[in-house]
Protein backbone atom coordinates (compact mmCIF):
# COMPACT_ATOMS: atom_id res chain seq x y z
CA UNK A 1 0.00 0.00 0.00
CA UNK A 2 1.41 3.38 -1.02
CA UNK A 3 2.40 5.63 1.88
CA UNK A 4 0.39 8.84 2.19
CA UNK A 5 1.91 11.53 4.46
CA UNK A 6 -1.65 12.70 5.15
CA UNK A 7 -2.11 9.60 7.30
CA UNK A 8 0.64 10.82 9.62
CA UNK A 9 -1.03 14.21 9.91
CA UNK A 10 -4.31 12.44 10.71
CA UNK A 11 -2.58 10.62 13.57
CA UNK A 12 -0.96 13.78 14.96
CA UNK A 13 -4.21 15.75 14.81
CA UNK A 14 -6.12 12.95 16.50
CA UNK A 15 -3.55 12.59 19.30
CA UNK A 16 -3.56 16.33 20.01
CA UNK A 17 -7.37 16.40 19.89
CA UNK A 18 -7.50 13.46 22.32
CA UNK A 19 -5.00 15.03 24.72
CA UNK A 20 -6.91 18.31 24.63
CA UNK A 21 -10.25 16.61 25.22
CA UNK A 22 -8.70 14.62 28.07
CA UNK A 23 -7.41 17.73 29.87
CA UNK A 24 -10.77 19.42 29.35
CA UNK A 25 -12.51 16.54 31.11
CA UNK A 26 -9.94 16.46 33.92
CA UNK A 27 -10.64 20.15 34.49
CA UNK A 28 -14.37 19.41 34.57
CA UNK A 29 -13.89 16.83 37.31
CA UNK A 30 -11.61 19.09 39.36
CA UNK A 31 -14.04 22.01 39.06
CA UNK A 32 -16.81 19.73 40.35
CA UNK A 33 -14.70 18.56 43.30
CA UNK A 34 -13.51 22.01 44.33
CA UNK A 35 -17.02 23.36 43.77
CA UNK A 36 -18.47 20.88 46.25
CA UNK A 37 -15.84 21.82 48.83
CA UNK A 38 -16.50 25.52 48.25
CA UNK A 39 -20.28 25.08 48.60
CA UNK A 40 -20.01 22.91 51.71
CA UNK A 41 -17.68 25.38 53.38
CA UNK A 42 -19.94 28.34 52.64
CA UNK A 43 -23.01 26.53 53.97
CA UNK A 44 -21.41 25.34 57.22
CA UNK A 45 -19.79 28.71 57.88
CA UNK A 46 -23.12 30.44 57.26
CA UNK A 47 -24.92 28.06 59.63
CA UNK A 48 -22.45 28.78 62.43
CA UNK A 49 -22.27 32.52 61.79
CA UNK A 50 -23.52 34.91 64.42
CA UNK A 51 -26.75 35.46 62.51
CA UNK A 52 -27.48 31.73 62.74
CA UNK A 53 -26.47 31.39 66.39
CA UNK A 54 -30.13 31.29 67.44
CA UNK A 55 -30.36 27.80 66.02
CA UNK A 56 -27.36 26.83 68.09
CA UNK A 57 -28.94 28.14 71.28
CA UNK A 58 -31.67 25.54 70.97
CA UNK A 59 -29.07 22.78 70.89
CA UNK A 60 -27.45 24.13 74.06
CA UNK A 61 -30.59 23.32 76.08
CA UNK A 62 -29.69 19.63 76.17
CA UNK A 63 -26.25 18.03 76.77
CA UNK A 64 -25.96 16.13 73.49
CA UNK A 65 -26.90 19.26 71.59
CA UNK A 66 -23.91 21.09 73.04
CA UNK A 67 -21.57 18.41 71.71
CA UNK A 68 -23.22 18.49 68.29
CA UNK A 69 -22.96 22.25 68.09
CA UNK A 70 -19.31 22.22 69.16
CA UNK A 71 -18.56 19.63 66.45
CA UNK A 72 -20.34 21.72 63.83
CA UNK A 73 -18.59 24.91 64.93
CA UNK A 74 -15.20 23.18 64.96
CA UNK A 75 -15.79 21.72 61.50
CA UNK A 76 -16.75 25.17 60.25
CA UNK A 77 -13.58 26.68 61.67
CA UNK A 78 -11.40 23.97 60.11
CA UNK A 79 -13.11 24.22 56.74
CA UNK A 80 -12.79 27.99 56.78
CA UNK A 81 -9.03 27.70 57.38
CA UNK A 82 -8.63 25.05 54.66
CA UNK A 83 -10.78 27.07 52.27
CA UNK A 84 -8.62 30.14 52.83
CA UNK A 85 -5.22 28.40 52.82
CA UNK A 86 -5.98 26.52 49.59
CA UNK A 87 -7.36 29.66 47.90
CA UNK A 88 -10.40 27.74 46.69
CA UNK A 89 -12.10 30.62 44.80
CA UNK A 90 -8.86 31.47 42.96
CA UNK A 91 -8.25 27.80 42.22
CA UNK A 92 -11.76 27.44 40.77
CA UNK A 93 -11.25 30.48 38.55
CA UNK A 94 -7.91 29.13 37.32
CA UNK A 95 -9.46 25.74 36.51
CA UNK A 96 -12.31 27.42 34.62
CA UNK A 97 -9.76 29.40 32.58
CA UNK A 98 -7.77 26.24 31.82
CA UNK A 99 -10.94 24.43 30.77
CA UNK A 100 -11.95 27.31 28.49
CA UNK A 101 -8.56 27.15 26.73
CA UNK A 102 -8.92 23.43 26.08
CA UNK A 103 -12.56 23.69 24.97
CA UNK A 104 -11.66 26.37 22.41
CA UNK A 105 -8.69 24.37 21.16
CA UNK A 106 -10.69 21.13 20.94
CA UNK A 107 -13.38 22.81 18.85
CA UNK A 108 -10.78 24.23 16.46
CA UNK A 109 -9.12 20.81 16.15
CA UNK A 110 -12.50 19.26 15.40
CA UNK A 111 -13.07 21.83 12.67
CA UNK A 112 -9.70 20.92 11.16
CA UNK A 113 -10.52 17.22 11.31
CA UNK A 114 -13.90 17.81 9.66
CA UNK A 115 -12.26 19.69 6.80
CA UNK A 116 -9.81 16.84 6.40
CA UNK A 117 -12.74 14.42 6.20
CA UNK A 118 -14.56 16.51 3.63
CA UNK A 119 -11.51 16.73 1.38
CA UNK A 120 -9.40 13.55 1.73
CA UNK A 121 -6.90 15.01 -0.76
CA UNK A 122 -6.46 18.19 1.27
CA UNK A 123 -3.35 20.30 0.56
CA UNK A 124 -0.80 18.85 2.96
CA UNK A 125 1.39 21.94 3.40
CA UNK A 126 -1.56 24.21 4.21
CA UNK A 127 -3.17 21.81 6.69
CA UNK A 128 0.16 20.98 8.29
CA UNK A 129 0.69 24.67 8.97
CA UNK A 130 -2.78 24.96 10.46
CA UNK A 131 -2.04 22.02 12.70
CA UNK A 132 1.31 23.53 13.73
CA UNK A 133 -0.50 26.68 14.85
CA UNK A 134 -2.98 24.61 16.86
CA UNK A 135 -0.16 22.55 18.31
CA UNK A 136 1.51 25.76 19.50
CA UNK A 137 -1.73 26.73 21.24
CA UNK A 138 -1.84 23.29 22.82
CA UNK A 139 1.65 23.80 24.21
CA UNK A 140 0.62 27.13 25.69
CA UNK A 141 -2.50 25.58 27.22
CA UNK A 142 -0.50 22.76 28.80
CA UNK A 143 1.81 25.29 30.45
CA UNK A 144 -1.16 26.74 32.35
CA UNK A 145 -1.87 23.39 34.05
CA UNK A 146 -0.69 23.12 37.65
CA UNK A 147 -0.54 20.13 39.92
CA UNK A 148 -3.75 19.86 41.90
CA UNK A 149 -4.08 18.13 45.30
CA UNK A 150 -7.45 16.67 44.25
CA UNK A 151 -6.11 15.28 40.98
CA UNK A 152 -5.41 11.62 41.66
CA UNK A 153 -4.30 8.82 39.39
CA UNK A 154 -7.71 7.21 39.89
CA UNK A 155 -9.44 10.37 38.67
CA UNK A 156 -7.30 10.44 35.51
CA UNK A 157 -7.99 6.76 34.80
CA UNK A 158 -11.75 7.29 35.25
CA UNK A 159 -11.69 10.34 32.99
CA UNK A 160 -9.78 8.42 30.34
CA UNK A 161 -12.15 5.45 30.46
CA UNK A 162 -15.15 7.76 30.09
CA UNK A 163 -13.48 9.60 27.21
CA UNK A 164 -12.60 6.36 25.43
CA UNK A 165 -16.19 5.13 25.71
CA UNK A 166 -17.46 8.46 24.38
CA UNK A 167 -15.09 8.36 21.40
CA UNK A 168 -15.95 4.75 20.58
CA UNK A 169 -19.61 5.72 20.67
CA UNK A 170 -18.94 8.60 18.29
CA UNK A 171 -17.10 6.29 15.88
CA UNK A 172 -19.90 3.74 15.93
CA UNK A 173 -22.55 6.41 15.48
CA UNK A 174 -20.83 8.23 12.63
CA UNK A 175 -19.69 5.01 10.90
CA UNK A 176 -16.67 6.90 9.58
CA UNK A 177 -13.46 8.18 11.13
CA UNK A 178 -9.87 9.11 10.42
CA UNK A 179 -7.33 6.32 9.72
CA UNK A 180 -6.78 3.84 12.53
CA UNK A 181 -8.55 5.91 15.20
CA UNK A 182 -9.82 2.83 17.01
CA UNK A 183 -6.25 1.57 17.40
CA UNK A 184 -5.02 5.01 18.46
CA UNK A 185 -7.48 5.16 21.38
CA UNK A 186 -5.91 2.06 22.91
CA UNK A 187 -2.32 2.88 21.98
CA UNK A 188 -2.24 6.18 23.89
CA UNK A 189 -3.74 4.86 27.14
CA UNK A 190 -0.32 4.70 28.82
CA UNK A 191 0.22 8.37 28.05
CA UNK A 192 -2.42 9.42 30.57
CA UNK A 193 -2.81 6.74 33.23
CA UNK A 194 -0.67 4.63 35.45
CA UNK A 195 2.51 6.72 35.35
CA UNK A 196 4.14 8.16 38.51
CA UNK A 197 4.06 11.69 37.12
CA UNK A 198 0.30 11.58 36.97
CA UNK A 199 -0.38 9.76 40.24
Amino acid sequence: MEYDPRDKLWERVFETWYDTYFEENVSDQLIARWGRLDAATRVIVAVTASGSAVGGLALWTWPVGRVIWLIIASAAAILAVVHSSLSVPERLKSLCDIRALHVSLRIDLEMLRHRMEIDPDFPLAEFDQRFSDLRERYGQAVQTIRRDPLETNRLRICVQDQLNRRIRGMIIEEKTSGPEERTQIDSIRATHAGTPAEA
